[in-house]
């Protein structure tokens, strides 16, 4: 044995290396040690034959890792293992193996299932990118002690209509089955998995109308992913129980029904974190759809489509949101008069990149825990001081690319303590009644100021705020024809 002096070894990582000394000798030299709890040969090649040729490890080395009983994690992915027979036979002996890493593999038309029944510990299986067939998987419930199972991008697509026989291990707690072609079908197979508490079926053959039925056993779950796929309605058959664990649950890139949101929603009720991103709404979407939600704190709608400025009129039903994006999502028309004002818990509020024109609605105020306001890059007018200041939270100001007025005293922010961030390039600055004021002290302290604008005004006085800002990395106040004496922040008393 050549590791006399490490006895206390517990991890080794020799993956992707290119050059390494015949396997064989490198396990047999490592052999023996008590210590060793992880050791990961990932993506190796190594030097088989003594003219150097370099390839992967093949199955054939696996029964040099039989020293190694005192493994409690083994990493393996990308290797080139092909055959359930000598993995069976490594696991008779690695009993104790809790966390497995057998990914990017080939193991199709193989029972790889059974022959990893032997490793009672398993708690964590990685079978990711690895020709994984149903048949491969037939006998996955003797994995009893397993709770983490990843069989994301396999072919997995010709689930049958029937389990006929088939169960998932009960003891899985987290489940990956994405990018697998897989249909609606799956569904049903999912049923009385008590324990499970996240689920990602993203990238896969959903379609149209989903009878969730199956998942109503599920009462642990708190994550699930149906992204990437062509989900249009839910349906839950009635009596059943709703998943009323559920914390965040993922519909990007789908279908849904805007106009059926609010009876689709009653499956997850408890929802917190819901996200449509880049959806092809049909029907008309509205605010009020998501109204029986009520812990809904993140709503996350950007890049998605046929959502008309009509959606902001029952803005006022969603109180305990928190966040709300809907960056670049072709809304046009002006942003109308809802209750903005209930949103007393929102932090964010994003809005850019869409096509809103006219001023912002005399009831877009008192968000007073906002933090956070992007209104970039839209056709806004007006002045956007009376609404900014009853905003008096705000970190971060974006309202670049509009034609809002901005006044050059910034006395609208004159009660606001956590302003750092301002981008306003690209619109008005205005002269206003306060614009000569020298006794105004601000409570904050900014780090960005970007004021690159317009102004119809000969010249304007330089803000006297700025002479009590001395955290500044960054100012431009590019065209805006200031006068004045420029701030010596060198004298400024911190």
């Amino acid at each position: 044995m050549c590791c006399e002096g490490l006895k206390n070894l517990e991890v080794i990582n020799l993956g992707d290396n290119n050059n390494l000394d015949s396997a064989t000798n490198i396990l047999s030299c490592l052999d023996g040690l008590s210590s060793l709890k992880s050791l990961s040969l990932s993506g190796n090649l190594f030097d088989t034959t003594s003219s150097h040729s370099y390839n992967n490890l093949t199955n054939e080395i696996l029964p040099s890792l039989r020293g190694f009983r005192s493994l409690k994690e083994l990493h393996l992915p990308s290797i080139g293992l092909d055959s359930d027979l000598h993995i069976q036979g490594l696991c008779t002996i690695l009993k104790n193996v809790e966390i497995l890493d057998i990914s990017y593999n080939n193991f199709n038309d193989t029972d790889i299932a059974s022959a990893l029944s032997e490793v009672s510990s398993l708690k964590n299986l990685n079978l990711q990118g690895s020709e994984i067939t149903l048949r491969s998987i037939h006998n996955i419930s003797k994995l009893t002690s397993l709770e983490i199972l990843d069989l994301a991008g396999n072919n997995l697509n010709s689930w049958p209509l029937e389990n006929h026989g088939f169960a998932w291990p009960a003891s899985l707690q987290d489940l990956v089955l994405r990018a697998n072609s897989l249909s609606n079908n799956i569904l049903s197979s999912l049923n009385g998995l008590t324990r499970l508490e996240s689920l990602d079926l993203s990238v896969n053959n959903l379609k149209g109308l989903l009878d969730i039925s199956g998942m109503s056993t599920l009462t642990s779950l708190k994550i699930l992913d149906f992204s990437d796929n062509q989900v249009v309605d839910f349906v839950v058959r009635k009596g059943l129980k709703s998943l009323r664990r559920l914390d965040i649950l993922a519909l990007d890139s789908n279908m849904i029904n805007g106009s059926n949101l609010q009876e689709s929603f009653q499956a997850f009720p408890s929802v917190r974190n819901l996200t449509l991103r880049q959806n092809r709404f049909k029907g008309t979407t509205l605010a009020r759809g998501f109204r029986g939600l009520n812990n809904l704190e993140y709503l996350a709608l950007d890049h998605s489509s046929n959502i008309e400025n009509e959606f902001f009129k029952s803005i006022g039903d969603l109180p305990s949101l928190k966040v709300l994006s809907m960056l670049d999502c072709g809304i046009n028309g002006t942003l109308p008069v809802g209750d903005w004002y209930k949103l007393k818990k929102l932090e964010e509020l994003d809005l850019s990149y869409n096509e809103f024109v006219g001023q912002l609605p005399s009831s877009f105020v008192n968000m007073t825990s906002l933090r956070t306001l992007a209104l970039t890059d839209n056709h806004f007018i007006g002045n956007i001081g009376p609404s900014l200041a009853s905003f008096t939270s705000l970190e971060y100001l974006n309202f670049e690319g509009n034609q809002f007025e901005f006044p050059i005293s910034f006395t609208p922010f004159s009660n606001h303590s956590n302003l750092k961030f301002i981008y306003g390039n690209g619109n008005k600055v205005i002269l206003d009644s306060h614009s000569t004021m020298k006794t105004w002290i601000p409570k904050f302290q900014l780090q960005v100021l970007q004021l690159s604008s317009i102004t119809k005004a000969n010249s304007i006085p330089l803000p006297n705020f700025l002479l009590y800002q001395y955290n500044l990395t960054y100012v431009d106040f590019t065209n805006c024809k200031l006068r004045g004496e420029f701030p010596n922040w060198s004298n400024v008393e911190q």
